[in-house]
């Protein structure tokens, strides 16, 4: 008995140490009451030698299973010649960003210079009953702007975030499992990939990049990040993303008074674009 807690303790290692250990208690426990029980009758006889039959069929079909499908489970840091492949089978490793990356983030949107049509100026200008001044071209910072609607950067930092958060819920929720929120996956051998949310399947991850921008005037900032994103993605695939399908979203939230603009803008920058890769969609929600 002391020999077997002492190899037992060795198949605690890892998963499969762990299955092995698991097989072999209920094998044993069931092969002793088979032999040292007179009193069972030939229902129950029946029932364990059935058991005893069938079990190893089972077990098999299952490490079959795990083998195909799931077989990088298997193992334990210890078995890895260098434990640090552990902590990554896809050559990229997941690590969330600091809470002040958010306000970073949005300090940046924010502070773009859009051209206003005519139609665009009127209708901000009729929707929050403001007055925007004349400058050449029509350009306006939109910081600026959102100052001028009476929204302070409190109201439209926690603005941004709720409806970050909204989008990235119902994604979630279509995707059926969760979204790590603002992270950077980094690779052993290219720059990281700094994103709002990404979800990992066994033959597919999603990059999500979500978008607010302030009475719909997304424009050239969207245009470059969604580039370069585009760029970076499809850079680290071959090596980093194994026998992964690859999906880009970018989730842009807006306000049903101004969706219509944000739908115009969106037609010139697809546009710009021969193609918009496979796998790559743009997504509007009201918010």
């Amino acid at each position: 008995m002391k020999e077997f807690m002492t190899n037992a303790v060795g198949f605690t290692k890892n998963p499969l140490g762990i299955i092995g250990l698991f097989i072999s208690l209920i094998y044993g426990c069931s092969s002793i009451v088979m032999t040292s029980t007179k009193c069972l009758g030939e229902t129950e006889r029946f029932i364990l030698i059935s058991f005893l039959v069938l079990f190893p069929i089972i077990v098999l079909v299952a490490f079959l299973y795990l083998v195909v499908y799931h077989h990088k489970k298997l193992y334990g840091p210890g078995d890895y010649k260098d434990e640090n492949n552990f902590k990554d089978e896809n050559n990229f490793v997941v690590s969330y960003l600091p809470g002040a990356y958010q306000g970073f983030k949005i300090s940046q949107e924010l502070d773009v210079t859009e051209e206003l049509n005519e139609e665009e100026k009127t209708q901000i200008e009729e929707n929050n009953n403001i007055k925007i001044s004349d400058e050449k071209n029509n350009s306006v910072n939109i910081k600026n702007l959102v100052d001028l609607a009476s929204n302070t950067a409190k109201n439209i930092q926690e603005q941004y975030l709720n409806v970050e958060n909204t989008i990235l819920d119902s994604i979630e929720l279509e995707l059926g499992s969760p979204v790590k929120r603002n992270v950077s996956i980094n690779f052993q051998n290219s720059s990281p990939i700094t994103i709002d949310g990404v979800n990992e399947k066994q033959n597919k991850i999603t990059f999500i990049d979500v978008k607010n921008p302030p009475f719909g005037l997304i424009g050239k900032g969207f245009q470059n990040r969604a580039e370069q994103l585009m760029k970076d993605v499809f850079i680290v695939n071959e090596g980093n993303f194994k026998n992964k399908k690859i999906n880009i979203v970018f989730a842009i939230g807006v306000q049903s008074g101004y969706r219509n603009i944000l739908e115009n803008r969106l037609q010139k920058i697809k546009s710009k674009f021969s193609i918009l890769p496979e796998g790559v969609e743009i997504r509007i929600f009201e918010i």
